[in-house]
């Protein structure tokens, strides 16, 4: 049995990040607000993005509170399907390691400090079949407050040809 310190997620340093089927790019920000999101994901919503977006609840268990066509397209659960379920509950499986799964959420739990966190985890589509997911998870703050009020998951499918060591070196 693995202890908590030895577990070490996947970081991946903030210039680039090859994605399924895309070539190596700029790294885009996440949003850090509920609006700028609300903005991507509404922008978002009828045309297919490269950028799978879910907004969350602040609090455990994190429920959906909305996703893009992005995310649907990846996840293969319809918007009306995510929202007031939670991640784990629809991408969780067999393979899923739950420390490293457990790890992003833990990192979650000074809100006022946290920024931004990733890790690499095995998830799972509707329909069963398996994927390497790249999550980045961010705080979304209120404007005017400067309060994290939700966070904002990001999810890009992995090349299953190349190894988590080839994402840690980009």
């Amino acid at each position: 049995e693995k202890s908590r310190s030895a577990i070490k997620p996947i970081t991946i340093p903030q210039t680039t990040f090859q994605a399924q089927n895309s070539s190596t790019k700029q790294r885009i920000p996440l949003p850090t607000s509920l609006n700028d999101a609300y903005k991507e994901i509404i922008g978002n919503r009828t045309v297919h993005q490269p950028r799978a977006m879910a907004i969350t609840e602040i609090q455990p268990p994190f429920k959906i509170v909305d996703v893009n066509k992005a995310w649907v397209d990846l996840c293969g659960y319809s918007r009306e399907q995510a929202v007031g379920a939670t991640i784990k509950t629809l991408l969780h499986g067999p393979e899923t390691n739950l420390e490293v799964a457990q790890s992003l959420v833990s990192r979650l739990v000074d809100v006022d400090t946290f920024d931004e966190s990733e890790a690499v985890v095995v998830n799972y589509r509707s329909d069963g079949k398996k994927f390497r997911n790249h999550v980045r998870v961010g705080a979304l703050r209120d404007e005017k407050s400067g309060n994290v009020t939700h966070l904002v998951g990001v999810f890009c499918k992995l090349r299953d040809d190349l190894n988590d060591e080839f994402y840690a070196n980009v």
